[in-house]
């Protein structure tokens, strides 16, 4: 399947939409749902079949209901299932529908590349109304482009353990404070080059961050997926390089990463892309969300 741009994610979406009446002379919809196939059809990856099954939605639905839906009223998640549960034609599983519930909890399953697809189902039109409207396509890429932070924080936090790592090969047997002082001068160097010589400290101020956050913390999404795409290219480089490894020759290499990343930035000036809202703040926000939108849905269509 072709790769889709957000737009058209959100009109082929849309294009799976179905309203549900009891009998064909009620002109006031009970329910709404999607095929199954409209959905499949906005990513590029092949559709395993195991996502065609009673059983394989099931733990689906389960795993993606937030656990505070139902700590206290256990019986409250078989229900949501239940629900919720497709029911499919077999040799026909992709002209399936399923509902707004559903098709969240299998984009929320599928991860972090659904992003778009898992904020067009949180974010219904005004008062839950299906909405094709460009301010709604707006307002769900607005949420989208706040929610993709979250798993790229949490790439840069991998690539940043394994530079510690790296790093730390190199100061076996120094103390601590030593050792600290040695990696606090190299990302120095770093946010020097790729904040083009910008001060942090004025950065901070001027975003208003806490101190005991991180720089990553703060950025916006494009900056984000930058200084990841940084870091990897770092880690890679230094596992390529037939040189001798050493200290200084990571630095080398940090340094040059550092500078195709601020040169190759697409959006203007990099100490212009943090954001006054923490990634602390963008999760507890998608977490309130998840959890009203599986209240209200959950349990009806």
């Amino acid at each position: 399947m072709s790769e889709l741009n957000p737009k058209e994610i959100f009109d082929t979406l849309n294009a799976s939409h179905h309203l549900i009446y009891e009998y064909e002379l009620f002109t006031t919809p009970i329910a709404e749902s999607w095929n199954l196939g409209g959905l499949f059809s906005t990513f590029s990856e092949a559709i395993p079949k195991s996502y065609k099954d009673e059983d394989k939605f099931r733990k689906i639905l389960a795993l993606s209901t937030p656990k505070s839906v139902y700590s206290r009223k256990p019986s409250r998640l078989k229900d949501i299932v239940s629900t919720n549960i497709p029911r499919f034609t077999k040799g026909d599983e992709l002209n399936t529908e399923i509902s707004r519930y559903a098709a969240w909890a299998l984009m929320k399953y599928l991860g972090e590349n659904m992003i778009i697809q898992q904020e067009y189902f949180l974010l219904p039109g005004q008062d839950g109304n299906f909405d094709s409207s460009t301010e709604h396509f707006h307002a769900i890429m607005s949420k989208a482009d706040q929610t993709v932070r979250i798993p790229w924080r949490a790439n840069v936090t991998r690539c940043e353990k394994e530079i510690n790592g790296i790093l730390g090969t190199f100061n076996r047997g120094m103390p601590l404070n030593d050792r600290e002082s040695y990696f606090t001068g190299l990302r120095r160097d770093i946010n020097k080059i790729l904040y083009d010589q910008k001060p942090v400290s004025e950065i901070r101020q001027e975003y208003n961050m806490c101190k005991n956050n991180g720089l990553a913390d703060y950025m916006d999404r494009h900056l984000l997926y930058a200084y990841y795409n940084m870091l990897r290219r770092t880690i890679r480089d230094w596992r390529d390089t037939k040189f001798r490894q050493t200290y200084p020759r990571f630095v080398n290499i940090a340094l040059e990463n550092a500078e195709i990343a601020r040169t190759s930035f697409r959006y203007g000036a990099t100490n212009k892309h943090f954001t006054n809202q923490a990634i602390s703040e963008i999760k507890s926000d998608r977490n309130k969300r998840e959890i009203a939108f599986a209240k209200k849905y959950g349990l009806s269509h």
